[in-house]
């Protein structure tokens, strides 16, 4: 017999499916702090949601809330991964393959090879050097930028133009 909100429910009381019902048959039977009938329609056996629940203990209520949160801030933490974060992840769990890769290269026979791995091992573990665009001073680099839109509308004005003359 449920008498007080802190006491449970036993598990035999509960159905095999959370005790939730039918969602379009009928709303949550408590009230809010504001005074409103609660609108949830996902309610329990009881027919209450599970805020309101007399089966469900304040601290019950408070556990399911913060673990409900965890989760959610878990999913959203590995949504947020981009590519690179996810083959970190994957390099740091198999390093010792990699470092097998370039070892077997730092003492290969061909000095090529272990040139390049040793190249490639520094600017790894260093980052590459910065490279200097060096160009002729007369005819300095420059970069335009130019959008389809604006062509196509200098395009416009140059045909109304050679219309009016």
């Amino acid at each position: 017999m449920r008498s007080t909100v802190s006491e449970t429910v036993e598990d035999s009381e509960v159905p095999a499916n959370g005790g939730v019902r039918d969602s379009r048959a009928t709303t949550c039977r408590g009230t809010r702090r504001d005074g409103e009938p609660c609108s949830s329609r996902i309610v329990r056996a009881d027919g209450y949601c599970r805020v309101h629940s007399p089966a469900l203990s304040s601290e019950a209520l408070v556990e399911q809330t913060r673990q409900a949160s965890a989760r959610g801030v878990a999913r959203r933490r590995e949504q947020a991964k981009t590519v690179r974060d996810r083959l970190r992840e994957k390099v740091e769990a198999d390093f010792e393959t990699l470092w097998s890769a370039f070892e077997s290269g730092l003492v290969s026979d061909d000095e090529r090879t272990r040139l390049a791995s040793a190249v490639a091992l520094l600017a790894e573990a260093y980052g590459r050097p910065p490279v200097a665009i060096v160009g002729d001073p007369d005819r300095p680099v420059s970069f335009v930028l130019d959008s389809l839109l604006a062509r196509a509308r200098g395009e416009q004005l140059l045909e109304l133009e050679e219309g009016d003359g």
